[in-house]
């Protein structure tokens, strides 16, 4: 098992050349996502924004693994209105459960969050899978992990405090760098979890 520097160096090393896609990308995900969320309202975005969402965190896995000609290319944001069904579904599901265990106390809330980290790749690797069933994987794969992956998080902190400094613009490249890593993280969970491939 890699540490977290470790991952977060493969995360690094994995945007080397790379650094312009991933900033432009970032960039229109953000100005996109926040424009729609301010026409749209909180509620109507809940059920926009969850395919845009899947396709940004997929184009770094995509990219970690080197299974693209065009590396983050933009057009990952729109790919996963393809599967709208099952990526909202999904989402959604995994949504309710979050709400639902936070209505019990704040912590529950965060710890199920963590349980269904793994979703959005585990809808890349298998899109046959149900909605339960994917939330199910997702959990076994972060059965002994959740504080990991906390501990993944708060290694950034450093690097999320020098973003706030640059007023934000620090943003464009922290998040590349942090979905990269999470990519990496799935990718050394996945060895250890069955998970369907069909890239």
């Amino acid at each position: 098992m890699k540490s977290l520097s470790e991952l977060r160096n493969d995360g690094y090393n994995d945007l080397e050349g790379r650094w312009g896609n991933a900033v432009i990308l970032t960039l229109v995900y953000l100005i996109v996502s926040s424009v729609t969320q301010i026409l749209c309202g909180g509620l109507l975005s809940i059920l926009i924004l969850p395919p845009m969402m899947w396709g940004f965190d997929i184009a770094f896995l995509d990219n970690t693994r080197g299974t693209n000609s065009k590396p983050l290319d933009l057009s990952y944001l729109w790919n996963g209105y393809k599967d709208f069904s099952r990526v909202i579904g999904t989402y959604l599901l995994g949504l309710l459960y979050i709400v639902l265990w936070s209505l019990l106390l704040i912590v529950p809330g965060i710890i199920k969050r963590y349980s269904y980290a793994m979703l959005p790749y585990i809808l890349r690797d298998d899109p046959n899978i149900s909605y339960n069933d994917a939330i199910e994987l997702s959990m076994e794969m972060m059965d002994g992990n959740k504080w990991r992956l906390f501990l993944l998080d708060l290694s950034f902190i450093g690097w999320y405090l020098l973003a706030l400094l640059t007023l934000g613009i620090g943003f464009l490249f922290l998040t590349p760098y942090m979905k990269s890593t999470y990519a990496n993280f799935y990718e050394e969970l996945k060895g250890n979890v069955p998970v369907s491939t069909n890239p």
